[in-house]
């Protein structure tokens, strides 16, 4: 019937109609504009840059940070450490706590698959924790020690018994670490598991599936895919690739390829981003610091650890290196806190003063060789005194209160009167005085003499072996024995041939520290090539320790040879990084059972910190664990087994089109990433949830 239409008829119809079609399209969109929100959609690729070297992408076995980057997405653990809450939670596995504190149940979730499709079991958990991580031959003793004595059982094909000897508040962090697929691996020996195919060729259960590894001259490249069967909603992003540069110039003349660039630093590329990326800025639980050998004959009092700490220039430090770090004080990560260890050169030279080493001439071991002792005294009130400082009388003055007066002197300093003894206190380099006397009292002929200062002072300056055997000369080292000859403070350093580079300052033997047995403060401190700003930092810190008398050999070995050294503990000093972890657990760092072989690199032993290692680890109130975190940070910082240097702030340069991610409460780098299900680079527009069809006819009537 509408063939019979005339023609003009008709193009009036289809232009109507195409006018109805077009208003009610600008209709629904003015409705769907008012009344949707934007979310993410699924697509898009993600290609960061890393610069280093890939290893192995088992999870058990990664050693470098590349390694623990890929892996990360690759794999999941039990547990994973929400950086958004700053929580652990469970990942593959819901769990409970006995009541004892001592037994965790896992029950694996349903429909969790590995990447080749095979579900995911008990099987699988108890061939991780308890076949290859407690195996003997595995070769990492950190992991393998944090699941010694621990009883592991499979009660069912999805729920397993993890018992402990005694309540580990930590424990969740330990199973973050990413399952294997027993299916796989299991005739694979453990000795052989990091030279079998699946350390380059990985299959996980992560959100992200591997799909290539490719070696370029220039450069290695990995790329994953999204796992459309993961157990969490997302992620959107279709894939993700991971291009690995030698240096950090050929990632910067690679920059406009890449979404993102980890540890930017326009220092390093000489070059701005642009417009197109924004900076996310990171910390972690981590900080670099030199690990002080206790069980070195050079280092093992206290006093002279200490002498160290106030040694450093930390300021100078940072200050000469570059790029943004944070000064670090205590072994958790704080600065300071009213703590008193300011850098201090003449403070410095005082603690040293306090210990069996000396500042002397190579042959001549009297008083000529010494150095001078420094006096401060400060007048609490109006007081009149009279002085004299190595015999020379000086003229009475009289103090007002809140006056200072310094002097330096070789032998002996005397108070020959004071009007009110009350009213005056002094220091000997930076050592508290006794006190002179009451308030109104007059005090006459109050001497400091160098060979008794233990006598005057608050603080024990001279050890009692130093004064029974009388000190002559030399801030009281021994001079009974007669002259030194030069053969015994020879130089007894012998350069290693394994070293990739040593250097030592050429020293006036004047200007270094002996004992009275002729032995020079002559240290060795050894660290890594990787990464570059360590030599740096371990040059510094030898022009800064050589101010107070210390000559420190700095030995810089290749990463490999340098765990060696550190296993072997074969070094005076270390310089070294370490990270704190998930819930800043000092335990492994610091208790006497880690001195041997663990992470307790400067083999400290106390018996009281050990005791507080132990109860923090079975403490679960946060409030009480504060308590006794700042008893053991006070205590260490005491003994001085390290000085504290620093830690990174990171930059994170990323694409602004990349949304959703949360860098703000990070325990390792590799944390970035956990939460990358909920990132994406597109997105759509939907109808908000509450939004129905009566809405609609609502604000159509409404008139829009």
């Amino acid at each position: 019937m509408f063939r019979y239409v005339p023609l003009i008829e008709k193009i009036i119809i289809f232009l109507l109609l195409a006018i109805i079609a077009i208003f009610s399209w600008q209709v629904y969109s003015v409705f769907r504009d008012e009344n949707s929100e934007v979310v993410p959609a699924e697509g898009g690729v993600y290609t960061e840059g890393l610069v280093g070297r890939l290893t192995s992408l088992n999870p058990l076995l990664a050693r470098s940070s590349v390694d623990r980057d890929i892996s990360h997405l690759v794999f999941a653990g039990l547990t994973r450490f929400n950086p958004s809450t700053g929580q652990i939670e469970g990942d593959l596995a819901t769990y409970k706590l006995s009541d004892n504190g001592k037994t965790y149940t896992f029950r694996l979730k349903e429909n969790i698959f590995w990447h080749d499709g095979e579900p995911v079991t008990a099987d699988d958990v108890i061939y991780t924790y308890k076949v290859v991580l407690q195996n003997p031959y595995f070769k990492n003793t950190f992991l393998r020690g944090a699941f010694k004595d621990i009883d592991i059982e499979k009660v069912t094909n999805r729920e397993i018994l993890f018992t402990l000897k005694s309540p580990y508040a930590f424990f969740l962090s330990n199973v973050t670490i990413g399952l294997l697929p027993k299916h796989i691996l299991n005739l694979v020996p453990i000795e052989n598991l990091e030279k079998s195919e699946f350390s380059q060729h990985p299959i996980g259960a992560g959100p992200f599936e591997f799909v290539s590894l490719d070696h370029r001259p220039y450069e290695s490249r990995v790329v994953l895919k999204r796992d459309d069967n993961y157990h969490l909603d997302g992620p959107y992003i279709d894939s993700v690739v991971f291009r690995i540069f030698p240096s950090k110039d050929d990632l910067v003349s690679n920059m406009n390829s890449l979404t993102a660039i980890k540890n930017y630093s326009a220092d390093d590329s000489g070059s701005s981003l642009g417009d197109r990326f924004r900076i996310i800025k990171y910390t972690l639980p981590q900080y670099v610091a030199v690990f002080l050998n206790t069980q070195s004959p050079l280092l093992s009092v206290a006093k002279t650890r200490f002498g160290f700490l106030l040694a450093t220039d930390k300021e100078a430090l940072i200050n000469e290196l570059g790029g943004q770090k944070e000064i670090v004080d205590t072994p958790f990560l704080e600065a300071k806190e009213g703590l008193d260890i300011e850098y201090n050169e003449l403070r410095a030279n005082g603690a040293f003063f306090d210990t069996e080493w000396k500042l002397v001439k190579k042959n001549d071991l009297d008083k000529d060789g010494a150095e001078k002792l420094h006096v401060e005294i400060e007048a609490k009130s109006d007081t009149w005194i009279q002085l004299s400082v190595d015999g020379e009388d000086q003229d009475g003055v009289l103090m007002k209160s809140g006056d200072k007066k310094q002097f330096d002197f070789d032998n002996k300093f005397s108070f020959i009167n004071v009007g009110n003894a009350g009213g005056i206190t002094f220091k000997v380099n930076e050592v508290e005085g006794k006190l002179l006397g009451l308030d109104g009292e007059v005090v006459k002929n109050f001497e400091i003499i160098r060979e008794r200062l233990s006598e005057v002072l608050e603080g024990e300056a001279v050890s009692s072996k130093q004064e029974g055997e009388g000190n002559k000369g030399a801030e009281g080292a021994e001079g009974a024995e007669g002259e030194k000859g030069e053969e015994e403070y020879a130089d007894e350093y012998v350069e290693p041939e394994d070293a990739i580079e040593v250097h030592r300052l050429e020293m006036d033997p004047t200007k270094i520290r002996y004992n009275k047995d002729g032995k020079a403060l002559r240290l060795r401190l050894i660290t890594s090539a990787v990464p570059e700003e360590y030599k740096k930092v371990a040059l510094i810190l030898q022009s800064q320790w050589s101010k107070a008398g210390v000559d420190l050999m700095v030995e810089v070995y290749d990463s490999d040879l340098l765990q060696d050294k550190i296993r072997e503990r074969d070094y005076d000093v270390l310089l070294f990084g370490q990270n704190l972890g998930y819930n800043l657990d000092a335990f492994p760092f610091w208790h006497s059972s880690q001195a041997e072989s663990g992470l307790n690199l400067s083999q400290y032993k106390s018996f009281e910190v050990d005791n507080l290692l132990t109860e923090i680890r079975s403490v679960f109130d946060s409030e009480k664990k504060a308590e006794k975190l700042d008893v053991l940070k006070k205590q260490v910082i005491k003994d001085t087994p390290a000085v504290f240097l620093y830690r990174h702030v990171y930059q994170y340069a990323v694409d602004k089109k990349v949304q959703g991610m949360d860098f703000s409460r990070l325990a390792l780098d590799s944390d970035r990433l956990n939460m990358i299900y909920t990132w994406f680079v597109r997105e759509k527009k939907v109808f908000r949830p509450d939004i129905k069809l009566a809405d609609f006819i609502t604000w159509l009537c409404g008139g829009f």
